[in-house]
């Protein structure tokens, strides 16, 4: 395994030559996917560079989909990718981030999906009929357009069920007057087209008639099974619109390079969810994860093997603190507070401390409640035993509630199901937005 600790991966001044240089330097070690991963975008972009004064190549702008999850949407927009995200996953935290996100000039494009798709996946697999809240839809399209000061980064998609055309025009016309309040707002709206009894053609028309074509963006499914390939090309060739998008695929994919050639002034966009694609043993965005979790392992050890007042090395900037749940980091002995550890405990671990505490103090000094109101009276934990008790005495109690939390530390690096299985929401962030800034995921 690369040495983590030898250099900094999440650095500022780590860029993915540095990376490939110091991979180099361990020949006999088998590289982690992650690192041939950028390797291979790094290559593929230096010779693109290279080339570039013989030619430019177009290409389709790609969305991130399937990270609606707070921590891969902060992730791919620390990146300042270009993201697509649906309404019925994401969360109030996850809308809060998007606003402040598009509030920042020159930041990256916002997609917002309706969340038809996934609900049809979801009948799919339980057989049953679900219907989705189109009304709620418009609520999260509404509160994010006039929540930022320039719309003109944020796409939402026009009401659609899935594989059914006239129940889709239908929707999308019970909806106008809505939709068209967002176009006057600056919003763009995706209009996804099915494949039914009218041509696609007309589909176009009607709507570029309805709604006017400079807002509009068309949207087509790149599964072949949804609208067959030739037929998708050959309605592009007819209409040229505006704008298109491609549903359900990567830049790279070969209906997305031939729609480019077959309508040269058409400006074009794409999603995918690239993050799955890297997920799996052997896969770059899981090795990276694994090693975030040894280096976080190897950190804990050494605060754990730390001597009081010795300042341990700098905390590893991918980690939230995985191991610990809901315990404060402390990088030393002598920034360690007793109070406020007191405070982070579970009910359970309070407990622990407070029989662990009752060979020394009182009886009435060892329960949870009146632990609690130390603060408020003495504002530190020496202060309370000193007076409490004497000087000497305060010295000899106070590092027990160290070995305390060493303790717990101790016992959950020991869990090495705990470990294996809880990535922490930091330590996906960053895994994520590294990979992104190298390209990994395009």
């Amino acid at each position: 395994m690369l040495a983590l600790e030898n250099y900094d991966l999440f650095g500022e001044d780590a860029p993915s030559a540095e990376i490939i240089k110091i991979a180099d330097l361990k020949p006999n070690v088998k590289e982690k996917s992650y690192i041939l991963k950028i390797r291979e975008r790094y290559n593929h972009f230096q010779s693109r560079d290279d080339q570039s004064g013989f030619f430019e190549e177009r290409e389709a702008k790609l969305y991130m989909s399937g990270c609606s999850g707070f921590a891969d949407m902060l992730g791919y927009l620390s990146a300042n990718k270009h993201i697509c995200v649906n309404t019925l996953d994401i969360n109030e935290k996850g809308l809060e981030l998007l606003k402040a996100h598009l509030c920042i000039p020159g930041g990256s494009d916002v997609f917002v999906d309706s969340g038809a798709f996934r609900l049809a996946n979801q009948e799919s697999k339980s057989g049953s009929e679900l219907t989705l809240n189109f009304d709620g839809v418009f609520n999260v399209y509404f509160d994010l357009a006039f929540k930022i000061p320039d719309t003109s980064r944020l796409t939402v998609c026009a009401p659609d069920i899935l594989g059914n055309q006239s129940e889709s025009i239908s929707l999308q016309l019970h909806y106008q007057d809505k939709l068209k309040y967002l176009i006057g707002a600056g919003v763009k709206i995706m209009f996804p087209i099915q494949k039914g009894e009218l041509d696609l053609e007309i589909i176009y028309n009607q709507l570029c008639e309805t709604f006017g074509s400079e807002m509009i963006i068309i949207g087509l499914p790149a599964a072949t099974a949804a609208i067959p390939h030739d037929e998708l090309v050959e309605f592009l060739v007819k209409t040229k619109p505006r704008a298109v998008h491609i549903l359900g695929a990567n830049k790279n994919k070969k209906i997305v390079k031939r729609a480019l050639y077959a309508s040269p002034n058409t400006i074009f966009s794409c999603d995918a969810n690239r993050t799955a694609a890297y997920v799996g043993q052997g896969c770059a965005l899981t090795e990276l994860h694994a090693d975030l979790l040894e280096d976080s392992l190897d950190f804990y050890q050494e605060l754990s093997d730390n001597a009081r007042g010795e300042v341990c090395r700098e905390i590893p900037t991918a980690l939230n603190h995985p191991l610990t749940g809901s315990l404060d980091l402390h990088m030393d002995y002598t920034e360690f507070d007793e109070l406020e550890f007191i405070k982070s405990l579970s009910d359970s671990e309070l407990r622990d401390l407070c029989s662990k505490l009752k060979g020394y103090l009182d009886n009435e000094h060892t329960t949870a409640e009146y632990l609690l109101k130390i603060e408020d009276e003495y504002g530190s934990m020496f202060s309370w035993l000193e007076e409490t008790y004497t000087d000497d005495f305060a010295s000899l109690v106070i590092p027990m509630f160290w070995d305390f939390y060493l303790k717990l530390v101790e016992t959950k690096i020991n869990n090495t199901q705990h470990v294996r299985t809880n990535i922490s929401p930091k330590c996906r962030t960053e895994s994520i937005r590294h990979l992104a800034e190298n390209k990994v995921f395009e």
